[in-house]
């Protein structure tokens, strides 16, 4: 266990470490002498070039901490490619973790004709899908719809598709989902998978924490949250639909165990295409799968366990057995 602990605490987000120094208020000097004590993690060419203009363009660095992190860039960018994934997955869900990786599909079920939202109102949208989804809840998530909370809606025109922050995590007076608009939202059915991601998934999991209130919960746990968000989004979205999402989430499983950082990077940026989505999306995909290992793979492998569960008891019941245990990544636990 202290060896596979020594994988969170040794490497280093150099995207993280960024976007910290950068972007955040913080001690910096405080955080690159951390960095410096750790092993970065593989950082592909392209990203290593997006993060030194950052660097050198930032109005918030002294020169003296821009050469340090412009050093730590070019050691990243010199690094091999370590995958890191078993390490990461197997204390989180123990003896589990294989049975849900040969969920591996080779093939994408097609996409469904979709009807574009481009151009129109996505507030007004928004708040209509959310009528709708209270109208016609699925069997499977029947009693959840009473754990849907109040909650803001603040339409952003931003990269991304949408954030639900909770006013524990937030500090705000109210919930808020933030929507974001660009033509990454592919069309009305997908945007609606979006919806109930964040509002079926998200809002009615902080519901059952403030009701249930467990004894531990991590606010990180992202196989935990992500994992039931998107079991929420392929239970509830339009069948076909569904298929094509779960089965876009079971072929990123394909790279769980790749060693090749040149054909991974090329197969997320074919994949990202054949699903539509632009450019910037592959990109963030590409650095999430490098400098944030595990976390892409959190949604897929957390759905399918929670899939698997839900075979044998309702969700709302789920959430009840465990009201006594920690809430995390603590699958093998339960």
């Amino acid at each position: 266990m202290t060896s596979l602990l020594s994988t969170y605490t040794s490497k280093l987000s150099v995207s993280q470490l960024i976007s910290t120094c950068c972007d955040e208020a913080c001690d910096r000097q405080a955080v690159i002498d951390a960095a410096t004590k750790q092993s970065p993690l593989f950082l592909p060419i392209f990203l290593s070039d997006i993060y030194r203009s950052k660097i050198e363009s930032s109005e918030k660095l002294s020169a003296v901490h821009k050469d340090v992190l412009l050093k730590i860039v070019k050691t990243a960018s010199a690094e091999p490619f370590c995958n890191y994934h078993c390490d990461i997955f197997e204390p989180i869900f123990g003896s589990t973790l294989d049975a849900l990786l040969k969920n591996a599909v080779t093939e994408i079920e097609p996409p469904i004709v979709d009807t574009g939202i481009s151009g129109h109102d996505i507030l007004k949208i928004t708040k209509e899908i959310i009528r709708e989804l209270h109208e016609t809840i699925p069997p499977s998530l029947k009693g959840i719809a009473g754990y849907i909370p109040d909650f803001t809606i603040k339409v952003v025109p931003n990269f991304g598709f949408a954030e639900y922050w909770p006013t524990s995590l937030s500090g705000a007076d109210a919930d808020e989902l933030i929507v974001y608009d660009n033509p990454d939202q592919l069309g009305y059915q997908n945007f609606r998978a979006t919806i109930i991601h964040e509002v079926f998934g998200h809002s009615t999991f902080y519901s059952f924490v403030n009701e249930l209130q467990p004894p531990f919960f991590d606010h990180g746990a992202i196989a935990f949250l992500e994992g039931w968000a998107t079991w929420c989004e392929w239970t509830t979205s339009h069948r076909d639909l569904a298929k094509h999402l779960k089965s876009a989430r079971c072929k990123s499983l394909e790279l769980f165990h790749g060693t090749n950082a040149e054909k991974i990077q090329s197969d997320i940026r074919t994949v990202t295409s054949l699903l539509g989505y632009s450019k910037a999306v592959a990109s963030s995909s590409i650095e999430y799968y490098f400098q944030y290992p595990g976390l892409g793979f959190s949604y897929a492998l957390g759905a399918l366990w929670f899939e698997h569960r839900f075979s044998t008891i309702e969700p709302i019941e789920f959430f009840k057995s465990i009201q006594q245990k920690p809430w995390g990544d603590f699958f093998a636990l339960w």
